[in-house]
């Protein structure tokens, strides 16, 4: 039989557990320290190819460093906060409850991770290649600070790559029955309107590139409906 808590007791586990997290992520923040400089490297080389990227106040490039650090030490500790905080909910859930948990958090980075990758390998390099034709043809020098690059690059990748976890997200509202595939099939031409203007916002203004970023967010809607009808039934 499982032990039932005060609320007391409650507060001194999820104290325990808050010290243990942060303590984890000052360590990895600690040794991101150390891969700040080449991480920053990499992605200049390979995010701003061909730009000149300069620093426009001294504090510039220590913001982005730390920037850096203290992003690389939250996906670092993210496996642990994960794992806290299934210990402390676990004793409220049944079985059933458990075992999808396991299933969506794996799944949860997973569709993230690969968001990630798509908007950095596909996504963002459209746009700068189309913001770059579009400074040339003003006869602009291309010139940005490193602070500015860094946070527009964020910008765009991390928003957009949180739409990979629509699936997930429509998995859980279909268990707790706020979704169903009914209102998911009569919602699409809607949901469709705001994927195409999601599309032209985060996307460059060409058709091409438009249906890149689109086509993708679509594929995720229908899997979505898929999902919802498997878990439905």
């Amino acid at each position: 039989m499982a032990k039932f808590l005060t609320i007391d007791e409650h507060l001194k586990e999820l104290k325990y557990r808050l010290i243990l997290i942060i303590f984890f992520f000052l360590i990895f923040l600690i040794i991101s320290f150390y891969f700040s400089v080449p991480i920053f490297s990499w992605l200049k080389k390979y995010a701003f190819v061909g730009d000149v990227i300069f620093t426009r106040s001294p504090a510039d490039s220590l913001l982005v460093y730390l920037q850096i650090s203290f992003l690389l030490a939250f996906f670092l500790t993210f496996p642990f906060i994960i794992f806290h905080f299934f210990r402390f909910i676990s004793p409220g859930l049944t079985e059933t409850e458990k075992r999808w948990l396991f299933i969506y958090f794996p799944f949860a980075l997973g569709l993230f991770l690969i968001g990630l990758l798509f908007n950095f390998m596909v996504v963002f390099p459209l746009v700068m290649k189309f913001l770059q034709q579009l400074n040339k043809s003003m006869g602009l020098k291309q010139m940005y600070s490193v602070y500015d690059a860094f946070r527009f690059l964020l910008g765009i990748v991390f928003p957009l790559s949180l739409f990979f976890e629509l699936p997930l997200i429509t998995i859980f509202l279909t268990k707790l029955g706020i979704l169903s595939p009914l209102k998911l099939s009569k919602g699409r031409k809607y949901s469709y309107f705001m994927l195409v203007i999601l599309a032209v916002l985060f996307g460059p203004p060409d058709i091409l590139s438009i249906l890149i970023v689109l086509i993708p967010l679509l594929l995720l809607y229908e899997l979505s409906i898929i999902l919802c009808k498997i878990v439905a039934d």
